[in-house]
């Protein structure tokens, strides 16, 4: 059986640095209990919370101040710990003289290294999440700014459809001919009108700028000749590179 007072006669405040550890673990817990009640969406987790929108102030204070200061605390718990272990074993001395005792304070350095690991991690994905949300922002914002005075349709992607990083990489122009019938939207059925924007596919076909920006954040082929146009994409990324 371990007692509080086990620790008392050890060369380093186990039980103080015990305490404190415990306290700042509870203060990061208490922080994030913070952020689910502050966002309009509480049940999603919280590492994307932190950084799928703008950073809130309790965010700033887990991650940025109590995080690192747990994390030192830690550190030189093992440190403490080291020390200690060396301690223990001159004669006379008190320290961790019953072995529960040594094993107790190392199963706390695991759980405590085991929650770093994971709470590291999961700060890294909701980084990552966070850029990759930044970019794919930018590209909506580039993709609707093609439309100029027209109104841009509502877009829905699925996991079929192209990213509108993709989309961008294809060609806008606006139709000149006054020909009728010379070009036919093959998504609408309707004609392509002088000074209509259309976006040309790598195999040619021409589409208004709305209907096949839809079709291609739903479907990655062109509406016609079927070709597989996230193949075409992939390799105009690499030819820039």
């Amino acid at each position: 059986m371990v007692t509080w007072q086990d620790f008392t006669s050890c060369v380093k405040p186990i039980e103080i640095w015990l305490l404190v550890s415990c306290a700042l673990l509870a203060l990061i817990r208490f922080t994030h209990i913070l952020e689910n009640f502050a966002e309009n969406e509480p049940n999603e987790p919280w590492c994307f919370q932190a950084f799928s929108r703008s950073f809130s102030l309790s965010s700033i204070i887990s991650v940025g101040v109590i995080y690192p200061i747990f994390l030192a605390w830690i550190i030189i718990g093992t440190f403490w710990f080291a020390e200690v272990q060396s301690q223990a074993k001159y004669v006379g001395s008190e320290c961790f003289k019953n072995p529960q005792e040594k094993w107790y304070f190392a199963l706390w350095l695991v759980v405590f290294y085991s929650w770093i690991i994971a709470y590291t991690t999961s700060i890294m994905i909701s980084i990552l999440s966070y850029l990759r949300n930044r970019v794919i922002e930018g590209e909506y914002t580039q993709l609707i700014e093609q439309y100029g005075n027209e109104d841009a349709p509502s877009f829905t992607s699925s996991a079929r459809g192209l990213s509108p990083g993709s989309i961008l990489k294809f060609n806008v122009s606006e139709i000149n001919s006054p020909e009728r019938g010379a070009f036919i939207c093959s998504v609408c059925l309707e004609d392509l009108q002088v000074r209509e924007k259309v976006r040309i596919m790598p195999c040619g076909h021409r589409f208004h700028l709305r209907c096949i920006d839809i079709w291609l954040m739903r479907q990655s082929n062109c509406p016609n000749c079927k070709r597989n146009l996230r193949l075409r994409s992939s390799e105009s990324a690499l030819v820039s590179l």
